[in-house]
């Protein structure tokens, strides 16, 4: 039988576990018990075999004396006997109670040592009760012989019988107390757990709130503790997903709205609308439209993390090359290559090409007159670096620039991202944390105005697995 089977489907976790502690429990205090009525009776046997040696010394210290008579004197009642026997089982001599009885052994003994058993249907004693009989042997003044004296096991039925009576008694009572203080316990271990599946319900449709933590620092603690940390993202995720398709509602308007605003003064107008310049500003916005819908999709895809299987080797000193030469070819702006070490990393290289274009398109819309590139190697990691000599970026805002949809309100606030919607910035640090990178910005190391955008990668062979 499988373990599933052995407990109905329904049972909560608290009637499972009290069920098995409380069967486990039982049944071990069965076994001991089973092992203390053994033990118990065990003794109270050797206690009467101890008593039948002391008798037949005493037996043999009268026959002694005294020499052989018909009848010895040390009975007991009817609770034991004694006999007298000669090496072939005649009865020498008895006591009064079995005067002219056979040998209560049938045989005698084989081996001419002490001898111990266990037998019932005697003369004397009460019916059903055993007697325990000890042989031994002994030498008679007719020559070699044998002294049996038994003793009633009455007394040790009794003891044993009592022994169990307490028992069949006080095990039941102890396994259901035991059961009983285990069941409160694991509800009092299990009342957290359910305050925080009472709460969970509720927070499905509010994600402010939070489970609740116990005071004890155990294991409910630190579960309490990191459904609250998963909680926490999840409401800041939600927050920022909502912000974002705000924002994304609002970017997609924009161009929609300029669209339909000129085919209606054309439609409304058509004497005096210029169809052609109708046509370039229509595909102007609609050019707009699709990159804004190309960045949103892109930062969508960026969310999925590398696997081994779509994961491969980019050469960064070589993109980097043919980064530079794609802004040269732009014109307008000196592009510098400062440092190229030849360094590898483990990535997409379409996802890295769009991180470096992004920037690099970044940099020259935001430079005077120079833009400078290098690539370098330092420890485990692949350093990226495109400077501009622009107006740069407030340290205040060197974080929030990368934010989806953001735009600073000085001269560096013109069309920071792709499309002029705020997402190029944001998709590239998208695109550096899904491999295992950072982005973050500096100020030129020579103090002029400008930017230094770094791009932190594990270089292929350090990347985490």
């Amino acid at each position: 039988m499988s373990p599933r089977a052995r407990m109905p489907r329904g049972w909560t976790i608290r009637a499972k576990v009290a069920t098995s502690a409380t069967a486990v429990l039982a049944l071990a205090l069965l076994v001991a018990s089973a092992g203390l009525v053994l033990l118990v009776h065990r003794s109270l046997v050797a206690n009467v075999d101890s008593s039948g040696r002391a008798r037949v010394a005493d037996v043999a210290a009268i026959i002694a004396a005294d020499g052989l008579q018909p009848t010895i004197s040390l009975s007991s009642g009817e609770t034991s006997l004694i006999q007298v026997v000669s090496a072939d089982g005649r009865v020498l001599s008895s006591s009064a109670n079995v005067q002219g009885e056979a040998a209560v052994l049938p045989a005698v003994p084989a081996s001419r040592v002490a001898t111990t058993a266990t037998i019932r249907n005697l003369p004397i004693g009460e019916n059903g009760h055993g007697f325990r009989i000890y042989a031994e042997p002994i030498d008679l003044p007719t020559g070699l012989g044998w002294v049996y004296v038994a003793h009633s096991l009455s007394q040790v039925d009794a003891a044993v019988a009592s022994v169990i009576l307490v028992l069949s008694v006080g095990l039941p009572f102890l396994v259901f107390l035991v059961g009983s203080a285990v069941w409160v316990a694991i509800g009092r271990a299990l009342a957290p757990i359910e305050a925080i599946r009472s709460r969970a319900v509720v927070i499905g449709k509010d994600l402010s709130q939070r489970v609740p933590v116990p005071v004890a620092h155990d294991e409910v603690h630190r579960l309490a503790t990191t459904v609250n940390e998963m909680l926490a993202q999840l409401e800041a995720s939600a927050l920022r997903q909502e912000r974002f398709m705000g924002d994304a509602s609002h970017e997609l308007r924009s161009p929609l709205t300029a669209l339909r605003t000129q085919v209606d003064v054309a439609l409304a107008h058509p004497e005096r609308a210029d169809f052609r310049e109708t046509l370039e500003g229509v595909h102007a916005e609609a050019a707009r439209l699709g990159a804004l819908i190309d960045d949103v999709l892109l930062l969508a895809r960026t969310s999925e993390r590398l696997s081994d299987s779509t994961a491969q080797i980019v050469d960064l000193d070589e993109l980097m090359l043919a980064e530079a030469k794609r802004l040269r070819l732009r014109g307008g702006i000196a592009v510098t290559l400062e440092h190229v070490d030849a360094v590898q990393v483990r990535g997409l290289e379409r996802d890295i090409a769009r991180m470096v274009r992004n920037l690099g398109d970044n940099a020259v819309r935001h430079a005077r007159s120079t833009v400078g590139i290098s690539v370098a190697r330092v420890g485990q990691q692949a350093l990226i670096s495109i400077a501009d000599d622009g107006p740069g970026v407030p340290v205040e805002d060197r974080t929030r620039v990368f934010e989806r949809f953001t735009r600073l309100d000085d001269a560096r606030s013109r069309d920071l991202g792709a499309g002029g919607a705020g997402l190029g910035l944001a998709i590239a640090k998208d695109i550096a944390s899904v491999h295992s990178g950072a982005i973050h910005i500096e100020s030129r190391a020579d103090g002029h105005d400008g930017a230094v955008f770094v791009i932190a990668l594990p270089a292929a062979h350090h990347l985490p697995g």
